[in-house]
C-alpha cells in the first residue's frame, strides 16, 4: 500500500471525474473572457459603488461555474462559437480604423513634408516643404549633402 494521501488524492480524482462526466468542462474562450471580468471587478471593487464589484464578481464566477458544469455541450459550444464570431468582427471593425488613421496621419506627412534619400546610403530622410535649399546630415553615415525641398 501506498501513503494515505496518495489514496485520497486518487480517490477524489475518480469522484471527479464521475460527477463532472457527460458535463460540458471546458476552460473556453467565452468562459476565460467572464473569468478575466469577473478577476477584474474583484480587483476594482473598491473604487465602485455599493458593492457592485463584487456583485459583479460572483455573476461571472457563477456563469463561468454554471457554464463549465453544463450539460448542455452543443449549446455552450454554440455560445462559444458566436463569442469567437464576434470577437473577430470586433477585431477586424479595429484595425481597419486603426489602419483608416494611420493612412490618414502618413496623408497628412505627405502633404507637410518631402522624402528624399542620403545620396550614399540611400536612408530615407524627410524635412518640412517649402523650407528652399537645406544642408544635411544623414543620421546613418553622417554624410552632407545639401537638397532643395
Amino acid at each position: 500500500m501506498g501513503p494515505i494521501w496518495l489514496q485520497r488524492v486518487m480517490k477524489a480524482q475518480q469522484k471527479y471525474q464521475q460527477v463532472m462526466k457527460g458535463r460540458y468542462a471546458r476552460l473556453d474562450q467565452l468562459n476565460r473572457f467572464f473569468l478575466i471580468l469577473g478577476l477584474l471587478f474583484f480587483v476594482v471593487r473598491y473604487w465602485l459603488p455599493f458593492g457592485l464589484g463584487y456583485l459583479l464578481f460572483f455573476v461571472f464566477i457563477f456563469l463561468v461555474i454554471g457554464r463549465f458544469s453544463s450539460k448542455k455541450i452543443y449549446v455552450r459550444t454554440n455560445e462559444n462559437q458566436a463569442y469567437l464570431k464576434k470577437t473577430v468582427t470586433f477585431k477586424n471593425w479595429l484595425s481597419k480604423t486603426r489602419n483608416k488613421m494611420t493612412r490618414q496621419s502618413e496623408q497628412q506627412t505627405a502633404t507637410t513634408y518631402t522624402i528624399f534619400s542620403c545620396p550614399t546610403c540611400q536612408l530615407k530622410q524627410r524635412a518640412p516643404k517649402g523650407k528652399g535649399e537645406i544642408r544635411v546630415t544623414c543620421k546613418k553615415c553622417a554624410t552632407q549633402f545639401t537638397t532643395k525641398v
